[in-house]
């Protein structure tokens, strides 16, 4: 197989072989590959000026911006590793992070809280583009200008490195090379279809997979980033009943709060609407469906850059429930126990093998990926159907087991949102003398207004409404075995998540112990 070029020459082939065609759209700004080319190429200039090279790791702190896509494409142009990090996390997520992964430059919104013992060099991104203020009128053909055209770099050199939510404990730094996003790229055309004219909404936070990928196929297939402004659901319709957008990728609280909007036909130019980062709600995907959003359920990990499985277009619609089918070139396998594979239908470790997958942690001591046979572990269960497509289960992390029985939260989770007073919810387990763990569930209700905080604002009240707890028992019993339904339940304003919207489960214990304190 020929390797892909190095990341720092992609920029360079998409403006020469299609100069005039729309890169970046974001609100009223609209750039044009030669006029990416053309504020790409001074940045980059400026950031070899302070010794930015291939070897480099340069962090990025900020929110999505135009500027925020700019700086990126100028990292890679520079043939350094992008880390890119969230604008919001904590001082001490940031020194955590930076002591896995220390970084030679920030740089980062005037308004972030950046510690000062971080050890790196910083840049805001208002002198960076001060630094660049040359107009944006872009050369064009063979005059294109390429910075780093004598570096060594190339596609198995880490291009990117991601954390991971770190849901449960320390963040683990994820390597991804060139070639594994190229290949997770390519992957994904094959599965989706790949058009000229594809525009790809960008609504998730770029310094995770889900938002970062959006921008790094856009470039690698030479096709239009329109850039959400703004991520709230009523600004979402708008767009893609407004814009040709044809792609676009959410995370299932997205989903949910688009479909409690909006339950009339969306007109839309959307070919496929990528869903991952957690289960998806049965009830929202059929929804969805029904208003004309085509719902692609995907599974995938940092780990593997991206979709590992994804629901082809053409799926029968008995096939809505589940992740899809591995993307081409990506193998998967399930497991059991004792290291057999498991037969059709039957849950196991979900283990995957392929093109897309990094090279290992960062992190000292990190457990190892990989298996003999190169098969890495992730951590997950489910099942392969007949077909070879994959059921998610749960988190082998998250396995809750009370009274000796084995419990998959998420099972509870999608019995209990079909109550009618559940606007949202999460199952967590606390620890228990006589079960070993007690199965808890805690909810927001319809008669609550949503909360937007912080979600270490987020607090716990033990339920105590006899007549709707007594409706919530009910709702589980004709759907749930009776071990799995939850003994203690909770009242919240606000379900505490990472910014990619994964259940911090953990975080829900901690305050549930706090409860009559």
């Amino acid at each position: 197989m020929t390797s892909p070029p190095p990341a720092l020459h992609w920029l360079n082939i998409a403006a020469r072989l299609h100069p005039d065609r729309l890169a970046i759209v974001a609100g009223d700004v609209e750039l044009s590959y030669a006029q990416l080319h053309s504020l790409v190429a001074q940045r980059a200039k400026h950031l070899a000026a302070m010794d930015i090279r291939s070897g480099s790791r340069v962090a990025i702190i900020a929110e999505n911006s135009v500027g925020w896509l700019l700086a990126a494409h100028a990292i890679l142009m520079t043939g350094a590793t992008l880390v890119p990090l969230h604008h919001l996390a904590t001082a001490e997520d940031l020194r955590t992070q930076l002591s896995i992964v220390p970084v030679d430059l920030i740089i980062r919104d005037a308004s972030a809280n950046i510690p000062s013992e971080l050890g790196a060099s910083e840049l805001t991104l208002e002198h960076l583009n001060d630094a660049a203020s040359s107009c944006i009128a872009g050369p064009s053909g063979d005059a294109l200008p390429s910075i780093g055209e004598t570096s060594t770099a190339d596609s198995d050199d880490t291009l990117v490195v991601l954390f991971t939510s770190g849901t449960t404990g320390t963040p683990r730094a994820v390597p991804l090379s060139a070639a594994n996003i190229h290949a997770s790229a390519m992957a994904s055309a094959e599965r989706l279809g790949l058009e000229n004219d594809d525009r790809w909404l960008c609504c998730l936070p770029l310094c995770h997979m889900g938002g970062l990928a959006t921008m790094l196929r856009s470039l690698i297939y030479a096709t239009t980033l329109e850039l959400a402004e703004h991520t709230d659901m009523g600004t979402i319709a708008t767009l893609v009943s407004t814009r040709p957008i044809t792609l676009l990728s959410l995370v299932p609280t997205q989903v949910h709060r688009l479909l409690t909007a909006h339950s009339t036909p969306l007109p839309t130019s959307l070919r496929a609407v990528l869903v991952g980062g957690g289960p998806v709600d049965a009830h929202d995907l059929r929804a969805a469906r029904k208003i004309g959003l085509p719902l692609l359920p995907t599974y995938g990990m940092s780990e593997a850059a991206s979709q590992i499985t994804t629901l082809p277009l053409d799926a029968p619609l008995d096939m809505l429930e589940s992740s899809g089918s591995p993307l081409p070139g990506t193998e998967l396998r399930i497991t059991l126990d004792d290291g057999s594979t498991a037969a059709p239908g039957q849950p196991g470790a979900i283990k995957v093998r392929g093109p897309t997958l990094t090279r290992g942690y960062l992190n000292k001591n990190a457990d190892a990926l990989y298996d003999n046979e190169g098969w890495m572990r992730t951590g997950d269960v489910g099942h392969l159907d007949e077909r070879g497509f994959l059921y998610i289960h749960h988190r082998a992390s998250e396995r809750i087991v009370s009274g000796g029985e084995n419990i998959d939260p998420t099972e509870v989770e999608r019995a209990l949102r079909a109550h009618p007073h559940v606007t949202d919810l999460a199952v967590f387990a606390l620890d228990h003398p006589e079960w070993g763990q007690q199965l808890c569930c805690a909810l927001v209700l319809s008669s609550l207004p949503a909360s937007q905080k912080d979600d270490q604002l987020a607090t716990l009240a033990e339920f105590s409404d006899t007549k709707l707890l007594q409706s919530l028992n009910e709702h589980c019993r004709t759907r749930l075995a009776p071990f799995k339904i939850p003994r203690r339940w909770f009242l919240t304003d606000a379900i505490p998540r990472t910014p990619s919207q994964k259940v911090r489960r953990h975080r829900l214990a901690e305050l549930a112990t706090r409860v009559g304190q």
